[in-house]
């Protein structure tokens, strides 16, 4: 495989991860009582301002969780980390007035203007700033279900201190 050029597609057969906020049971108990929601797949004001609007993630063949974490604000939050598959996430379809609408959202590699290691594994999950609240809703749940599947994939855990 090899690093694809700025808004080229990702891989269909690539994984990518997504750092996110632990959840108020991990802050409170130190440990992980629920699994992604729908709210860690979220654009941020800054994600829907750049070009396309996208949610940053990281592809894992060319970043670690420990680079990716790097370039996140000093102390960030964003210690869990969800796995997908690029393929999953272009296979997510909605039923809408009993038609199946897909094609909805894509995977593309998003290159960013920097030297440390880990750069070249950022791209970014496009598709998520839908004008219709509830699909942009629904969309966001899909993205949940595919990293709650693979919470329990062993091959996809790692031991990060972050």
């Amino acid at each position: 495989m090899s690093i694809g050029n700025h808004l080229a597609p990702v891989d269909s057969s690539l994984y990518i991860f997504r750092l996110a906020r632990p959840s108020q049971d991990f802050e409170k108990k130190k440990k992980i009582l629920s699994v992604a929601t729908e709210l860690d797949f979220r654009l941020s004001s800054e994600d829907e301002k750049s070009v396309p609007p996208h949610l940053s993630a990281w592809v894992e063949e060319y970043t670690t969780p420990l680079q990716a974490y790097s370039f996140l604000k000093p102390d960030s939050p964003r210690k869990i980390i969800y796995w997908l598959n690029a393929g999953d996430i272009r296979n997510i379809y909605l039923e809408i007035n009993k038609q199946k609408c897909q094609d909805l959202l894509d995977v593309l590699w998003i290159n960013i203007a920097e030297s440390r290691l880990g750069a070249e594994g950022h791209a970014g999950i496009t598709g998520l700033n839908q004008k219709d609240k509830l699909l942009r809703k629904d969309l966001r749940f899909k993205l949940a279900e595919i990293a709650n599947k693979n919470v329990n994939d062993i091959s996809r855990q790692l031991n990060v201190e972050l």
